[in-house]
């Protein structure tokens, strides 16, 4: 009999025989040594003590409900030593606590199941969370062996990631089950449709690093999502990929989040309302410009279809395009960021052209942009412009903005700029000519 508001210590193994066991309301179970097997074990409030190690075995199926702080993938067998394959203990232990800590150095994931005609390699539940280790640290990761599409799939709502190195993958967002999962990280909804509840929302990315994603590193559509201290790197795609399908959402917040060495955009936000991006970066990003695909350029920030939306104290460094703003942006600022050493061994077919493009938007204001360094070197030829305003820009507004030539040759103030929109014409002040 397992009575209600009892310790129990399970200090030798506990072979259920196939059989199931309920236990009592608040029942805490205490493991010193010991291991449950075989059967079903289904919590009723339940606690658990017990340290990283195998507290059950492969044989026994966890239900129920349970109020644990800290669950590890280890006491389902996990072995965290990157060569056993662990998707089956951390798909466990998501599946029936709500906080998973990797404390293990390297999780790896050598197999996949099957879902919905999708690859799934996680799947966490929602109102979930996974936390690892500091990541610059120990690195927790989740390392993938094999060509996997997905790595860990996000539910829509509540959901917590953080201090989780994703190694192969990235993290993707898709609603139903009408698209293969391309990306390492996949957060979906319960619907077909975004209808209401199915979207994805209230998402928090803390301290991950996504590297090594066959597209996207971030893909994410919803609302009132945040990416804290997250970096990604070496991503075929783009690195944050934001947006939302039913009109405009409200916030996907950026802070201290960087972009490295990916082929496409550092950060492209879509139908997106009262978004943030504070102290964010994009070094080396869009250098698969020489065969863009569907003749798209890309840039270090690209926005279409955003309104009310702020970059303050955001870089770039190296990418040979940096802004871009189309599809009815509306009212958007950007203030003290700095673009450097955008068109340095760029070649000349691309050289210069487009930099900061503003088409179809209203309401845009630069303020304290520093542009350094842009030539490498180059003499800037007729026709070239750092800044393209379309006739379809309005209501754009330059002030306290700065390029310093020190590092380059010829440029003239009149060169560079190409106002075809009804705006006042902006001059630059050139410094260090």
């Amino acid at each position: 009999m397992i009575k209600a508001d009892m310790i129990y210590e399970v200090v030798d193994v506990v072979d259920l025989v196939g059989k199931q066991m309920k236990l009592a309301k608040n029942c805490y179970l205490i493991f010193r040594g010991g291991i449950i097997k075989n059967g079903e074990l289904v919590g009723n409030k339940s606690k658990i003590e017990a340290s990283p190690v195998k507290i059950f075995n492969e044989d026994l199926k966890v239900s129920g409900n349970w109020t644990v702080e800290k669950a590890y993938p280890e006491w389902f067998g996990a072995k965290a030593d990157g060569v056993h394959d662990d998707r089956a203990a951390i798909q466990n232990c998501i599946n029936n606590f709500r906080d998973t800590y990797l404390m293990g150095d390297v999780y790896a994931i050598r197999s996949y199941t099957e879902c919905h005609g999708a690859k799934r390699g996680i799947v966490m539940p929602a109102y979930k969370s996974l936390v690892g280790t500091n990541m610059r640290d120990n690195h927790s990761q989740i390392k993938t062996f094999v060509e996997l599409e997905s790595v860990l799939y996000l539910s829509e709502r509540c959901n917590t990631v953080e201090g989780v190195f994703v190694n192969g993958g990235g993290v993707f967002q898709k609603f139903g089950t009408d698209a293969l999962a391309r990306y390492g990280v996949e957060t979906f909804g319960s619907g077909k449709n975004i209808e209401g509840s199915s979207a994805t929302a209230y998402l928090i990315f803390k301290d991950m690093y996504v590297a090594y994603c066959k597209s996207d590193g971030f893909h994410i559509l919803g609302y009132s999502i945040k990416y804290i201290n997250c970096i990604v790197s070496q991503c075929r795609g783009n690195a944050f990929y934001a947006s939302y399908d039913n009109g405009r959402g409200p916030g996907h917040n950026f802070q201290y989040c960087s972009a490295v060495n990916c082929r496409q955009s550092g950060f492209k936000i879509e139908n997106t309302a009262y978004s943030s991006l504070l102290n964010c970066s994009v070094d080396n990003c869009g250098f698969d410009v020489q065969k863009p695909e569907n003749g798209e350029l890309y840039h270090a920030y690209s926005f279409s279809n955003v309104n009310t939306t702020n970059l303050q104290s955001c870089g770039e460094e190296g990418c040979y395009y940096v802004y871009k703003l189309t599809g009815e942006c509306i009212a958007m600022s950007f203030e003290n960021c700095r673009l450097y050493n955008c068109t340095k061994n760029l070649p000349s077919k691309f050289r210069y052209n487009n930099v900061i493009v503003v088409d179809n938007a209203m309401g845009i204001r630069f303020s304290g942009l520093w542009i350094s360094n842009m030539t490498g070197g180059y003499k800037v030829e007729k026709g070239e412009n750092i800044v393209t305003l379309t006739s379809r820009a309005r209501d754009i507004e330059f002030s306290y903005c700065y390029i310093d030539t020190k590092s380059s040759r010829d440029l003239l103030t009149d060169s560079y700029i190409n106002f075809t929109a009804k705006n006042k014409p902006v001059i630059f002040p050139v410094i260090n000519k």
